[in-house]
């Protein structure tokens, strides 16, 4: 399950990486240097952050949170929309794996 797990991220990394490069591409073309550091910056908290994780066997659900606010605001910066997510307060998201 592992490494299916590894696998899978190893065929997206370089999609995502390639989205990221088109994207600066495109903003560089009309010279929107505030939208390209944004774009730069999003990726790269974005993906420290996944090949953080994708050295643990298993993170908990406040890290998996984390990431995936990471990764919707790299999404964004290819299209903008809105989104929630929410949790119960009484889940313990530091005690789930």
């Amino acid at each position: 399950r592992e490494t299916d797990l590894r696998a899978l991220r190893a065929q997206i990394d370089p999609h995502l990486v390639q989205n990221v490069f088109h994207i600066i591409s495109l903003q560089l073309e009309s010279a929107k240097l505030d939208e390209i550091r944004k774009i730069i910056k999003d990726s790269s908290v974005y993906f420290r952050s996944l090949l953080n994780e994708s050295s643990k066997s298993k993170v908990t659900l406040e890290e998996e949170l984390m990431l995936l606010e990471k990764y919707v605001r790299f999404q964004q910066n290819i299209r903008p929309f809105n989104y929630l997510i929410t949790v119960e307060p009484n889940v313990d998201t530091f005690g789930i794996e």
